[in-house]
Protein backbone atom coordinates (compact mmCIF):
# COMPACT_ATOMS: atom_id res chain seq x y z
CA UNK A 1 0.00 0.00 0.00
CA UNK A 2 0.95 3.62 -0.68
CA UNK A 3 2.54 5.83 2.22
CA UNK A 4 3.53 9.26 2.69
CA UNK A 5 6.97 8.80 1.83
CA UNK A 6 6.14 6.46 -1.45
CA UNK A 7 6.58 8.01 -5.34
CA UNK A 8 5.26 4.63 -6.34
CA UNK A 9 1.82 4.31 -5.79
CA UNK A 10 -0.44 3.30 -8.71
CA UNK A 11 -3.23 4.86 -10.15
CA UNK A 12 -5.64 2.82 -7.60
CA UNK A 13 -3.49 3.88 -4.73
CA UNK A 14 -3.60 7.15 -5.79
CA UNK A 15 -7.48 7.69 -6.11
CA UNK A 16 -7.95 5.71 -2.81
CA UNK A 17 -5.99 8.12 -0.73
CA UNK A 18 -7.51 11.23 -2.76
CA UNK A 19 -10.93 10.28 -1.71
CA UNK A 20 -9.70 9.30 2.12
CA UNK A 21 -8.22 12.88 2.37
CA UNK A 22 -11.67 14.65 0.49
CA UNK A 23 -13.43 12.92 3.39
CA UNK A 24 -11.12 13.88 6.35
CA UNK A 25 -11.77 17.08 5.42
CA UNK A 26 -15.50 17.08 4.48
CA UNK A 27 -15.80 15.44 7.86
CA UNK A 28 -13.57 17.97 9.55
CA UNK A 29 -15.60 20.43 8.26
CA UNK A 30 -19.31 19.28 9.13
CA UNK A 31 -17.45 19.11 13.17
CA UNK A 32 -16.19 22.24 13.29
CA UNK A 33 -18.33 25.16 14.50
CA UNK A 34 -17.60 28.80 14.85
CA UNK A 35 -18.82 31.39 16.49
CA UNK A 36 -22.09 33.18 15.88
CA UNK A 37 -22.48 35.86 18.15
CA UNK A 38 -19.33 37.53 21.10
CA UNK A 39 -20.03 39.38 24.13
CA UNK A 40 -17.13 41.17 26.54
CA UNK A 41 -16.87 42.30 29.42
CA UNK A 42 -14.10 43.74 31.82
CA UNK A 43 -12.71 41.66 33.66
CA UNK A 44 -12.26 37.66 34.31
CA UNK A 45 -15.71 36.07 34.23
CA UNK A 46 -15.85 34.02 37.59
CA UNK A 47 -19.92 33.20 37.42
CA UNK A 48 -22.36 32.39 34.28
CA UNK A 49 -25.92 31.50 35.30
CA UNK A 50 -29.32 31.82 32.28
CA UNK A 51 -32.82 33.16 33.28
CA UNK A 52 -35.41 33.71 31.27
CA UNK A 53 -33.76 34.39 28.38
CA UNK A 54 -31.34 36.64 30.17
CA UNK A 55 -27.60 35.42 30.83
CA UNK A 56 -26.19 37.20 34.10
CA UNK A 57 -22.39 37.30 34.48
CA UNK A 58 -20.08 37.99 37.34
CA UNK A 59 -16.87 39.49 36.93
CA UNK A 60 -13.51 39.79 38.80
CA UNK A 61 -14.09 43.60 39.07
CA UNK A 62 -16.86 43.39 41.25
CA UNK A 63 -19.60 43.74 37.91
CA UNK A 64 -22.71 41.65 37.47
CA UNK A 65 -23.48 42.32 33.31
CA UNK A 66 -26.68 41.47 31.62
CA UNK A 67 -26.85 40.09 28.49
CA UNK A 68 -30.33 39.63 26.10
CA UNK A 69 -29.73 36.42 24.41
CA UNK A 70 -32.73 37.33 21.61
CA UNK A 71 -32.29 40.90 21.24
CA UNK A 72 -28.24 41.01 21.51
CA UNK A 73 -28.09 43.66 23.57
CA UNK A 74 -25.96 44.10 26.67
CA UNK A 75 -26.33 46.76 30.26
CA UNK A 76 -24.47 46.47 33.35
CA UNK A 77 -26.68 45.50 36.09
CA UNK A 78 -24.23 46.75 39.27
CA UNK A 79 -21.21 47.10 40.32
CA UNK A 80 -20.13 46.58 43.86
CA UNK A 81 -17.88 49.30 45.77
CA UNK A 82 -14.25 48.59 46.12
CA UNK A 83 -12.78 47.57 49.07
CA UNK A 84 -9.98 49.08 50.88
CA UNK A 85 -6.73 46.87 51.56
CA UNK A 86 -4.07 47.53 54.18
CA UNK A 87 -2.50 50.32 52.80
CA UNK A 88 -5.59 51.92 52.23
CA UNK A 89 -5.57 51.20 48.59
CA UNK A 90 -9.07 50.43 46.56
CA UNK A 91 -9.26 47.67 44.77
CA UNK A 92 -12.42 45.69 43.09
CA UNK A 93 -14.63 43.41 45.30
CA UNK A 94 -14.72 39.40 43.22
CA UNK A 95 -18.16 38.30 42.32
CA UNK A 96 -17.32 34.38 42.95
CA UNK A 97 -21.10 33.17 42.43
CA UNK A 98 -24.77 34.12 41.52
CA UNK A 99 -27.79 33.05 41.24
CA UNK A 100 -31.57 34.30 40.57
CA UNK A 101 -34.69 33.02 41.76
CA UNK A 102 -37.95 33.06 39.94
CA UNK A 103 -38.72 36.48 41.96
CA UNK A 104 -36.09 38.05 40.09
CA UNK A 105 -33.71 38.58 43.44
CA UNK A 106 -30.20 38.06 42.40
CA UNK A 107 -27.85 36.45 45.17
CA UNK A 108 -24.37 36.92 45.37
CA UNK A 109 -21.41 35.18 46.88
CA UNK A 110 -18.38 38.12 46.87
CA UNK A 111 -15.31 39.25 48.46
CA UNK A 112 -15.34 41.36 51.64
CA UNK A 113 -12.25 43.14 53.17
CA UNK A 114 -9.19 40.97 54.93
CA UNK A 115 -10.29 38.09 52.43
CA UNK A 116 -13.06 36.91 53.68
CA UNK A 117 -16.79 36.38 52.22
CA UNK A 118 -20.19 37.66 52.08
CA UNK A 119 -23.31 36.80 51.15
CA UNK A 120 -25.59 39.76 49.16
CA UNK A 121 -29.19 39.80 47.60
CA UNK A 122 -29.69 42.33 45.22
CA UNK A 123 -33.51 43.90 44.90
CA UNK A 124 -35.68 46.26 43.80
CA UNK A 125 -32.47 47.87 43.02
CA UNK A 126 -31.13 47.88 46.62
CA UNK A 127 -27.96 45.41 48.28
CA UNK A 128 -28.98 43.50 51.49
CA UNK A 129 -26.29 42.03 53.04
CA UNK A 130 -27.16 38.59 54.95
CA UNK A 131 -25.77 39.39 58.45
CA UNK A 132 -25.36 35.66 60.33
CA UNK A 133 -22.41 34.78 61.62
CA UNK A 134 -22.97 31.74 60.22
CA UNK A 135 -22.22 33.46 56.69
CA UNK A 136 -19.18 34.83 57.44
CA UNK A 137 -17.67 31.36 57.07
CA UNK A 138 -15.15 30.99 53.94
CA UNK A 139 -18.35 29.90 51.33
CA UNK A 140 -17.08 29.00 47.94
CA UNK A 141 -20.12 28.94 46.09
CA UNK A 142 -24.14 30.02 47.25
CA UNK A 143 -27.36 29.15 45.37
CA UNK A 144 -31.28 29.70 45.42
CA UNK A 145 -33.22 26.49 46.70
CA UNK A 146 -36.30 28.32 46.90
CA UNK A 147 -37.51 31.70 47.09
CA UNK A 148 -36.44 32.24 50.58
CA UNK A 149 -33.90 29.63 51.21
CA UNK A 150 -29.89 29.34 50.30
CA UNK A 151 -27.61 26.25 49.61
CA UNK A 152 -24.35 27.07 50.47
CA UNK A 153 -20.92 25.17 50.54
CA UNK A 154 -17.66 26.41 52.18
CA UNK A 155 -14.10 25.04 50.73
CA UNK A 156 -13.62 22.88 53.27
CA UNK A 157 -17.19 20.99 51.98
CA UNK A 158 -19.07 21.80 54.80
CA UNK A 159 -23.19 22.21 53.30
CA UNK A 160 -25.31 25.02 55.34
CA UNK A 161 -28.74 25.91 54.09
CA UNK A 162 -30.13 29.47 55.08
CA UNK A 163 -33.67 31.16 55.53
CA UNK A 164 -33.52 34.02 54.32
CA UNK A 165 -37.06 35.78 55.66
CA UNK A 166 -36.00 33.75 59.37
CA UNK A 167 -32.18 35.15 59.18
CA UNK A 168 -31.07 32.04 60.32
CA UNK A 169 -29.25 28.35 59.65
CA UNK A 170 -31.24 25.75 59.24
CA UNK A 171 -28.13 23.64 59.80
CA UNK A 172 -24.77 22.84 59.28
CA UNK A 173 -23.60 19.74 57.60
CA UNK A 174 -19.55 18.60 57.32
CA UNK A 175 -20.11 16.60 54.22
CA UNK A 176 -16.45 14.88 54.03
CA UNK A 177 -12.77 15.62 54.67
CA UNK A 178 -12.05 16.52 50.92
CA UNK A 179 -12.00 20.32 49.66
CA UNK A 180 -14.99 21.42 47.95
CA UNK A 181 -15.02 22.53 44.02
CA UNK A 182 -18.29 22.43 42.60
CA UNK A 183 -22.63 21.49 43.22
CA UNK A 184 -25.77 21.30 40.82
CA UNK A 185 -29.34 21.54 41.60
CA UNK A 186 -31.57 19.20 40.06
CA UNK A 187 -35.00 19.77 41.55
CA UNK A 188 -34.60 18.79 45.63
CA UNK A 189 -31.11 17.23 45.49
CA UNK A 190 -27.67 18.77 44.61
CA UNK A 191 -24.58 16.63 43.03
CA UNK A 192 -21.80 18.01 45.17
CA UNK A 193 -18.03 16.84 44.43
CA UNK A 194 -14.60 18.05 45.26
CA UNK A 195 -10.91 16.70 45.05
CA UNK A 196 -11.55 13.23 45.87
CA UNK A 197 -13.19 12.38 42.48
CA UNK A 198 -16.27 11.21 43.96
CA UNK A 199 -19.87 12.58 43.76
CA UNK A 200 -22.43 13.05 46.70
CA UNK A 201 -26.07 13.47 46.18
CA UNK A 202 -27.77 15.27 49.34
CA UNK A 203 -31.28 15.98 50.20
CA UNK A 204 -30.51 19.60 50.92
CA UNK A 205 -34.29 18.68 52.57
CA UNK A 206 -33.66 16.19 54.57
CA UNK A 207 -30.11 17.23 54.77
CA UNK A 208 -29.01 13.54 53.85
CA UNK A 209 -26.53 12.25 51.49
CA UNK A 210 -28.75 9.29 49.97
CA UNK A 211 -25.63 8.12 47.45
CA UNK A 212 -22.26 8.48 46.49
CA UNK A 213 -20.94 7.86 42.98
CA UNK A 214 -17.14 7.36 42.12
CA UNK A 215 -14.84 5.76 39.68
CA UNK A 216 -15.24 8.26 36.70
CA UNK A 217 -12.71 10.30 38.22
CA UNK A 218 -9.82 9.56 40.27
CA UNK A 219 -8.91 12.93 41.05
CA UNK A 220 -10.04 17.05 41.69
CA UNK A 221 -13.53 17.35 40.03
CA UNK A 222 -13.55 21.29 38.76
CA UNK A 223 -16.99 21.04 37.23
CA UNK A 224 -20.37 19.57 37.53
CA UNK A 225 -23.87 19.37 36.17
CA UNK A 226 -26.91 17.34 37.21
CA UNK A 227 -29.85 16.67 34.59
CA UNK A 228 -32.49 14.46 34.64
CA UNK A 229 -31.21 11.33 35.77
CA UNK A 230 -27.21 12.03 34.04
CA UNK A 231 -24.29 13.59 36.15
CA UNK A 232 -22.01 15.24 33.83
CA UNK A 233 -17.81 15.57 35.93
CA UNK A 234 -14.84 17.51 34.56
CA UNK A 235 -11.40 16.31 36.14
CA UNK A 236 -8.09 16.77 36.75
CA UNK A 237 -7.26 13.99 35.80
CA UNK A 238 -8.41 15.24 31.93
CA UNK A 239 -11.51 12.66 32.54
CA UNK A 240 -14.87 13.64 31.36
CA UNK A 241 -17.75 11.52 33.55
CA UNK A 242 -20.82 10.40 32.37
CA UNK A 243 -22.74 8.88 35.53
CA UNK A 244 -26.71 7.15 35.65
CA UNK A 245 -27.74 7.55 38.76
CA UNK A 246 -29.99 5.03 39.43
CA UNK A 247 -28.01 2.38 37.97
CA UNK A 248 -24.20 4.34 39.66
CA UNK A 249 -22.74 3.04 36.25
CA UNK A 250 -20.27 5.58 34.10
CA UNK A 251 -18.69 6.18 30.83
CA UNK A 252 -15.46 7.79 30.56
CA UNK A 253 -14.62 10.20 28.01
CA UNK A 254 -10.57 10.92 27.91
CA UNK A 255 -9.14 14.84 27.04
CA UNK A 256 -6.04 16.48 26.27
CA UNK A 257 -5.93 18.75 28.76
CA UNK A 258 -7.39 19.47 32.21
CA UNK A 259 -11.40 19.75 31.87
CA UNK A 260 -12.25 22.77 33.68
CA UNK A 261 -15.50 23.12 32.39
CA UNK A 262 -18.86 21.08 31.21
CA UNK A 263 -22.26 21.12 31.05
CA UNK A 264 -25.60 19.17 29.79
CA UNK A 265 -28.12 19.91 27.61
CA UNK A 266 -31.49 20.33 28.82
CA UNK A 267 -32.78 16.88 28.00
CA UNK A 268 -29.48 15.49 29.67
CA UNK A 269 -28.62 14.08 25.81
CA UNK A 270 -25.64 16.12 24.86
CA UNK A 271 -22.32 17.27 26.94
CA UNK A 272 -20.17 19.96 26.22
CA UNK A 273 -16.84 20.41 28.02
CA UNK A 274 -13.26 21.62 27.61
CA UNK A 275 -11.38 19.65 25.87
CA UNK A 276 -7.93 20.67 24.98
CA UNK A 277 -5.12 23.95 25.71
CA UNK A 278 -6.32 25.12 22.82
CA UNK A 279 -9.94 26.03 24.29
CA UNK A 280 -12.14 23.76 22.12
CA UNK A 281 -15.14 22.75 22.98
CA UNK A 282 -16.55 19.35 22.06
CA UNK A 283 -20.15 18.55 22.23
CA UNK A 284 -20.74 14.81 22.08
CA UNK A 285 -24.12 12.54 22.28
CA UNK A 286 -23.96 10.95 25.59
CA UNK A 287 -25.45 7.47 24.60
CA UNK A 288 -23.36 6.92 21.81
CA UNK A 289 -20.38 8.94 22.81
CA UNK A 290 -20.39 9.96 19.53
CA UNK A 291 -18.14 13.49 18.61
CA UNK A 292 -21.13 16.19 17.07
CA UNK A 293 -19.18 19.29 17.15
CA UNK A 294 -16.02 21.08 17.97
CA UNK A 295 -16.41 24.68 18.70
CA UNK A 296 -13.29 27.20 18.21
CA UNK A 297 -12.77 30.23 19.12
CA UNK A 298 -11.81 31.09 22.65
CA UNK A 299 -8.42 32.51 23.11
CA UNK A 300 -8.48 31.66 26.70
CA UNK A 301 -9.25 28.89 29.32
CA UNK A 302 -12.91 28.02 28.88
CA UNK A 303 -14.82 28.53 32.59
CA UNK A 304 -18.67 28.37 31.57
CA UNK A 305 -20.54 26.36 29.22
CA UNK A 306 -24.46 26.83 29.01
CA UNK A 307 -26.86 25.41 26.90
CA UNK A 308 -29.74 27.08 25.75
CA UNK A 309 -31.04 24.59 23.60
CA UNK A 310 -29.57 21.48 22.22
CA UNK A 311 -27.96 23.18 19.05
CA UNK A 312 -27.75 26.77 21.06
CA UNK A 313 -24.64 27.16 23.43
CA UNK A 314 -23.45 29.78 25.27
CA UNK A 315 -19.34 29.58 26.96
CA UNK A 316 -17.34 32.12 28.87
CA UNK A 317 -13.38 32.25 29.15
CA UNK A 318 -10.90 33.60 31.96
CA UNK A 319 -10.38 36.82 29.06
CA UNK A 320 -13.75 37.74 29.97
CA UNK A 321 -15.34 36.53 26.51
CA UNK A 322 -18.41 34.99 26.31
CA UNK A 323 -19.40 33.23 22.86
CA UNK A 324 -22.45 32.16 21.36
CA UNK A 325 -22.49 28.92 19.08
CA UNK A 326 -25.63 27.78 16.83
CA UNK A 327 -25.22 24.04 16.18
CA UNK A 328 -26.26 22.23 12.67
CA UNK A 329 -30.00 21.29 13.97
CA UNK A 330 -29.59 18.01 12.11
CA UNK A 331 -27.18 16.90 14.16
Amino acid sequence: MCTYLSIKCNKYERKILRIFFIITIFIAQLLAVSSANKFKVDSEILDMILKNNTLYVSTASGVVELFDITTKKQRRLLKLKPLINFFDEEYDAKIYSIDVNKNGDLLLLAEASGGKRRILIYKDGKLEKISSENCRKPYKEARFVGVNKILLVTLSNEVSLYDVKKKETIYSHPLSTYSFSDFALNKDLAAITGESGDVYIFDYEKNKVINTLSGANKDNIYSIDYRQNTILTAGQDRVVGLYNVQTKKYKKVKTDFLVYACALSNDAGRSAYLSNEDSQIKVIDNESLELLAELNGHKSTVNRIIFVTNTHILSSSDDGEILEWVLDSKK
